[in-house]
This record gives C-alpha cells, sequence and structure tokens, in this order.
C-alpha cells in the first residue's frame, strides 16, 4: 500500500510501500441491541472458547430475571433472548459465566 500526493504545483510524490495486515479479531461477547427494544436481546459470542455458557439476567434487587444456558461450537455464535412481555423498563444486570463458573462478561443493560 502506498500513498499518491499531488502537490499544488502539480507535482506528484509517492510514499513507501507498506504492508497492511488485518487486525486480528478478539474474542469479545457483546449485547444487542442496548437499549433492548421489543424485550428481545441477543448475545453475540465471538471467537469464544468451545465448551457450555450461563447467561444470567439481574434487577437492581439481585432478583434473577433469566437463568440459562448456551453451548457454543463455532467462532460466531448468538444466542436470542425473549423477555417476559410484563419486563419492566429500566436498567439490569447480565452476566456470563463458563464451565467453570467464572465470570467472562458482565454488562449493564437498558430495556425501554
Amino acid at each position: 500500500y502506498r500513498i499518491k500526493a499531488i502537490g499544488l504545483a502539480g507535482d506528484i510524490t509517492y510514499s513507501p510501500i507498506v504492508k497492511v495486515a488485518a487486525e486480528k479479531e478478539l474474542p469479545v461477547i457483546a449485547v444487542n441491541p442496548n437499549p433492548v427494544k421489543d424485550k428481545l436481546l441477543s448475545v453475540r459470542f465471538v471467537k469464544q472458547e468451545a465448551g457450555r455458557y450461563s447467561i444470567q439476567l439481574s434487577n437492581a434487587l439481585g432478583q434473577l430475571l433469566y437463568n440459562g444456558t448456551v453451548t457454543i461450537n463455532s467462532n460466531a455464535e448468538v444466542k436470542s433472548i425473549p423477555l417476559h412481555p410484563h419486563t419492566a423498563a429500566g436498567t439490569y444486570q447480565l452476566t456470563v459465566r463458563n464451565k467453570e463458573g467464572a465470570v467472562v462478561h458482565s454488562q449493564n443493560i437498558i430495556v425501554e
């Protein structure tokens, strides 16, 4: 890759040629959308170690609204979680744990 620059007088210069490599995709767990609309949230697992993960969603009082598991077998998987239709608008805590029970992701979720 190189850059072609054209000066005000019309002179042309080129930068040195350099190799451009795509960045390696890092492991990530992401929630979409946030804020959650229509009582449906999706937890996206990218480049996570294969295995079973538990997902909990709790309110500000620590009451569990959702407790489920997902088995990850590929580099990119999505777990859709339908919330109860009467789930109140507000802020909730989403926690993802690996098979050993260690927290691998924790995030505040806003439900509209």
